[in-house]
């Protein structure tokens, strides 16, 4: 028996209702969900929406982006595609986001964009970077793909919102972009509705597939999963998160400049319209955390929504290997996340562990997931929110 590092965020009612013929006026009804002055669009996923945007703009070369400085490697490579150069900032460890001084020191001459990546399901308060941002007349755009708490809002001028496979109130991918300037967003309308649609039958097979990966993502049937995939001779790690992933081509510019069939966004719609803040998530990851008594990555956000349960550790190979041995699928993390090159972002990269904190997890199973950590790393690195 081991309890999975994360559980699908979707029920047996909604894959079956997605298999019914999709909804004409889905789109239409996702907009609903947004508020003025913000406009929606959809794309196949945050990363197709971050690509169009950034062509609609259409900046020369050389102008630069400020990004934070963790994300998954598509952002930066999607930047760097559109010829910016790309000015990190360090993230506070505290927040996980980088403080509005930071911000304003990195802005320069040639920068026309900010974006900030919120990160592991904890939402940090913009307010302070967006007023920088109008100060200097660049962009706010928020990434929200792993910040999804069942509103879709906006702080800044553009933000991102993820619901892909392993995310919070899934749709099994697609992605909602909220944009401030309602003639930037019909021009991002129009390029994304330009692209070839991915066939229905795309659409069903990842049914089938995530529909096959939640019936294995009890206690005892993961661990047997997990069995099954190291008698093979391959990594379980790698395998099931290569499972998970979204885009495993090489050339990710042409997978993301496609439209989402039709049943994924009328799926989206339905998630949307029954979408509540994860409650019992919130608690049963609190409950964990509190318990072990440390300061936890985001602890100081201004949401936080517990899609991934972060802690940091001073040996976290030690740390993943000996919850493993103990019946929990702690994890380093997903391959394509990537820090660039500043001190906390090296840090929260180099010492982060997941904890395994899902539906599945009873209070007593919680309990020994505390004990085991005490066993195995007495005193979780306390200074590193603090460095």
């Amino acid at each position: 028996m081991t309890y999975p590092r994360l559980a699908l965020d979707i029920g047996w009612g909604d894959l079956a209702a997605a298999l019914a013929p999709p909804r004409p006026d889905a789109e239409d009804r996702i907009a609903l969900h947004v508020r003025r002055p913000a406009h929606a669009v959809t794309a196949l996923s945050v990363r197709s929406a971050f690509d169009a945007l950034l062509a609609e703009l259409d900046l020369p070369d050389g102008c630069e982006i400020v990004m934070s400085a963790v994300n998954i490697d598509g952002m930066f490579e999607i930047a760097r595609a559109h010829g910016l150069t790309i000015r990190p900032v360090d993230v506070e460890l505290s927040t996980l986001a980088p403080a509005a001084s930071a911000v304003k020191r990195a802005i320069g001459p040639k920068t026309r964009l900010v974006l900030v990546a919120h990160l592991f399901g904890a939402r940090a308060d913009l307010a302070g970077v967006a007023a920088v941002c109008r100060r200097a007349g660049v962009l706010l755009v928020e990434d929200c793909a792993q910040a999804f708490t069942g509103a879709l809002t906006l702080a800044g001028d553009v933000a991102l919102y993820s619901f892909g496979p392993i995310k919070s109130a899934t749709a099994l991918g697609g992605a909602v972009a909220l944009v401030r300037d309602p003639k930037l967003v019909h021009r991002m309308r129009g390029r994304l509705d330009a692209y070839a649609p991915l066939p229905h039958g795309w659409f069903v097979r990842r049914l089938l597939k995530y529909a096959a990966l939640k019936a294995l993502n009890g206690p005892a049937p993961y661990g047997l999963l997990l069995k099954a995939i190291a008698a093979s001779g391959r990594d379980p790690e790698a395998t099931v998160g290569a499972l998970a992933r979204g885009f495993s081509g090489a050339d990710l510019l042409e997978a993301i400049r496609r439209r989402p069939p039709a049943g994924l966004l009328s799926l989206l719609n339905r998630r949307l319209d029954r979408s509540e803040w994860p409650e019992a998530r919130h608690a049963r990851a609190e409950a964990v955390l509190q318990a072990l008594d440390v300061d936890v990555p985001g602890v100081a956000s201004a949401d936080r929504s517990w899609w991934l349960a972060p802690v940091l550790s001073r040996d976290p190979e030690r740390l993943v290997a000996g919850l493993r041995r103990a019946g929990f699928d702690a994890t380093r993390g997903s391959t394509s996340l990537r820090a660039l090159d500043m001190p906390n972002a090296r840090r929260l990269i180099d010492q982060v562990v997941y904890l395994p904190v899902t539906r599945y997890l009873s209070a007593r199973a919680g309990r020994r997931l505390v004990q085991a950590i005490r066993r195995i790393e007495p005193a979780l690195a306390p200074e590193a929110l603090a460095a």
